[in-house]
Parts: structure tokens; C-alpha cells; sequence
């Protein structure tokens, strides 16, 4: 199974907005560049993975912005907060209590 086959199934059950689409597009990016590098350069003929410590940081990076990486996910966690019980008053409201407070009612 290919780096970007996986990103793929973790993309399907990630809760994403639309503005993380060019993040999810430079994810693609870098895991159909470090599955290319399992193949022999087209360029210099080396093995491949020449550029690895600096793509895999990148794309480790492009999935915690995205919240797919336990840590990410850890720090969302974290930072989730529980809404008041209390209804918040409307602009409305606020100005009837002043009122009132002004006019000693």
C-alpha cells in the first residue's frame, strides 16, 4: 500500500473545512513524492530517497495541520471546551437590563 493510498483513507474519516484544501493538496504532493522515491531517480539513477529527510518532515508537518497525527490530535483534544449551560443574552436583552439598572427597576 502506497504512502498516498493511506493518506487517502485518513483524509476519508477526517473532519475538514474547505480551507484545508491546499493543505491536503501538499500532503498529496509529498506522499506521491516519497511513494516515487521506492523507484530509481529519473535524473541521477541513484535508489531514490535523496530528498527524504526533508520531505518526510514536510509531509509529517502538511498532516498535523490537518489534525492526522496522533500528536495533533492529542493537542485537539486538549483544548476542546465545554460550552455554558447558560444562554447567552442577546444584544437586545442586554440593553433592557441596562435600562432597567439606569432606572433603578
Amino acid at each position: 500500500m502506497t504512502i498516498e493510498t493511506r493518506l487517502r483513507a485518513a483524509l476519508r474519516n477526517a473532519t475538514l473545512r474547505p480551507e484545508d484544501a491546499a493543505t491536503v493538496e501538499l500532503a498529496h504532493t509529498y506522499a506521491r513524492y516519497l511513494d516515487a522515491m521506492h523507484r530509481p531517480c529519473e535524473e541521477c539513477r541513484c535508489p531514490g530517497g535523496h530528498d527524504l529527510a526533508k520531505v518526510g518532515p514536510a509531509l509529517l508537518a502538511a498532516l498535523a495541520a490537518l489534525g492526522l497525527t496522533p500528536a495533533a490530535r492529542a493537542a485537539l483534544a486538549k483544548t476542546v471546551t465545554v460550552p455554558s449551560s447558560a444562554p447567552t443574552p442577546s444584544p437586545l436583552d442586554e440593553l433592557v437590563a441596562r435600562r432597567a439598572a439606569r432606572n433603578g427597576t
